[in-house]
């Protein structure tokens, strides 16, 4: 007995380029399946908003910010989102990489890039010397642990001298290497880069499995021979390392060093993972989301509110953080991918 009815056949990409004929070239889906063809899709797209912004300074100062923390976001989200070491301590290497860079251009004049290239070194050497203690911990305690390091840090450059004291440092104008805020938009955007860029390399590597797996069952995978010690000190040292570079360019961007400014638990330790939680912790994108929404749209609100009653833009950010945390509970990235999911199967 024979049936009409159509029959449904899956013909692999490899086999239809074949049939199509050499020429054939793939089409824009399958070209963006590619991760690293939509990570260079949305880094044009980025950077003609910034350049379409130019001739908009408020706007533009404000993307800009946006483009700097998700490149901090992603540099976080190493440790905290792939490895699951909820780390509040960030605020630590932003500072080390902040003084490093300002010590180092107001007594010896050093140029820029070898001062970053020196917080670097010195943030990461920074994070292997803490990895040790701090990975003793687990969980909470990890956390808790790296928010006692950030009050330990900002009472310790609160009192030596060579650090400013509580009035910081400032670096003098004829210093200063870049001044001109066009150019530091470009600036930031090349770390925006080098950081959502080397997150996806890790994610995509050996090292990003290893930090998933500690993750999700540190003695699972250590019986299947990971090092959990050393893959999530490789995960810190990173982070911490790309975390004190963003320091150093934040210092020579602003011109002074505020300690309050520069180890804040509000403004660094605990915003770097809520722009991660927001926007989806643990995927390339998700921070980049979170960052570009909130850093952008606090400052918005706080320049809009300004006028009313005290404290009126605080409460409104702080309900749409509750909303988040209600509604988007995988983070706004994971709750999209939900959705799309959902609509293929009910279209299958």
């Amino acid at each position: 007995m024979t049936s009409n009815a159509p029959v449904k056949t899956q013909v692999p990409v490899k086999r239809a380029q074949e049939v199509a004929g050499p020429g054939a070239r793939p089409s824009l889906g399958e070209a963006l399946s590619n991760p690293w063809a939509r990570f260079l899709a949305g880094m044009v797209l980025v950077l003609l908003v910034l350049l379409l912004l130019g001739a908009e300074p408020y706007y533009l100062s404000l993307a800009t910010m946006g483009v700097f923390f998700a490149a901090l976001a992603s540099a976080w989200n190493i440790i905290g989102g792939f490895g699951g070491q909820f780390s509040l301590g960030h605020a630590v290497f932003f500072g080390v990489g902040g003084y490093t860079v300002a010590l180092l251009q107001i007594h010896w004049e050093v140029s820029l890039p070898l001062a970053l290239g020196a917080s670097l070194v010195v943030g990461a050497l920074t994070a292997l010397a803490l990895a040790a203690v701090l990975f003793r911990l687990r969980g909470p305690f990890f956390a808790i642990g790296t928010l006692a390091l950030t009050q330990v840090a900002l009472a310790l450059v609160n009192y030596f001298d060579w650090t400013g004291g509580a009035n910081g440092l400032h670096i003098p104008y004829g210093v200063r290497a870049i001044t001109d805020t066009d150019q530091w938009t470009m600036v930031f955007f090349a770390f925006f880069v080098l950081c959502v860029g080397l997150s996806l390399l890790i994610r995509t590597s050996r090292l990003g499995y290893y930090l998933i797996a500690v993750r999700d069952d540190e003695d699972a995978a250590a019986a299947a021979g990971i090092s959990p010690l050393l893959t999530k000190t490789l995960g810190l040292v990173i982070s911490a390392g790309l975390t004190s570079v963003g320091g150093g360019l934040f210092v020579s961007y602003l011109g002074f060093l505020d300690p309050v400014t520069f180890m804040s638990l509000i403004h660094i330790s605990a915003f770097l993972p809520l722009l991660a939680l927001v926007g989806g912790i643990g995927t390339v994108i998700g921070p980049v989301l979170g960052a570009f929404l909130l850093q952008p749209g606090s400052a918005y609100l706080r320049g809009e509110l300004a006028g009313s009653t005290a404290g009126v833009s605080e409460l409104v950010i702080g309900l749409l953080f509750v909303l988040c945390a209600l509604y988007f509970r995988e983070g706004i990235w994971g709750q999209f991918q939900k959705l799309t999911k959902g609509r293929r199967t009910d279209e299958s």
